[in-house]
């Protein structure tokens, strides 16, 4: 997983894509309920910094639907996900959750 950001960082969109999908598939099929949500996190993460808000907000809605330790006001302020901090599914992101 820590390589697909690395591979995000550097622009290496297929790359970093695919090592973080498979991350969170290896970790789903070995059930390891502890890690899923820092993986998905970290999934999310690289699609904000491949500039795919559309999935970084997916993986999002899934991530808040677990019990986990993030929140939406880390997403805002977490530099990873400065590139679609303006998109409007992000905004949309947010949005619903300070209105709950």
């Amino acid at each position: 997983m820590r390589l697909g950001k690395i591979y995000a960082g550097l622009g290496m969109k297929e790359e970093a894509s695919a090592n973080g999908k498979k991350g969170v598939d290896i970790i789903t099929q070995s059930v390891d309920a502890l890690q899923l949500p820092a993986f998905k996190e970290i999934l999310a993460e690289i699609f904000a910094q491949l500039n795919r808000p559309a999935e970084a907000v997916d993986v999002l809605r899934e991530l808040s639907a677990i019990p986990n330790y993030t929140s939406v006001h880390r997403w805002k302020i977490e530099p990873w996900y400065d590139p679609i901090r303006d998109s409007e599914e992000f905004r949309q992101l947010i949005r619903e959750f300070e209105e709950k």
